[in-house]
């Protein structure tokens, strides 16, 4: 794809599956190919904030170090902690838990 070809990059449930420096990667690649003030839209497993949530997260955690296929290589991360503000504009973030399962939604805008 051509440099800023693209006015959306959409990742659902990608992230949690890759290592830190794919994820990274994959960011550059996306601030690549959309062109400027277009939009990044992620969501993402990620880390619980508090009570069942934080559990469940502290044990997945544990699990995927020790026995990553038990949760098929995915893992919570913080996507909003990868994106580099010089490069993204976070437009809207927002954490959603059920069942002690927690997703994070990015929304952030190209500079």
């Amino acid at each position: 794809v051509a440099d800023g070809a693209a006015d959306r990059f959409v990742s659902n449930y990608v992230f949690d599956l890759l290592l830190p420096k794919a994820m990274h990667d994959a960011l550059a690649e996306a601030h690549r190919v959309v062109l400027a003030g277009g939009l990044l839209c992620v969501a993402s497993l990620t880390d619980g904030e508090q009570g069942l949530a934080r559990a469940v997260s502290r044990v997945w955690h544990r699990v995927w170090e020790r026995w990553p296929a038990l949760v098929g290589g995915c893992r919570p991360v913080r996507v909003l902690d990868a994106l580099d503000s010089m490069a993204w504009e976070v437009r809207h973030r927002r954490t959603i838990a059920a069942w002690g399962i927690t997703s994070e939604a990015v929304v952030a805008a190209r500079r």
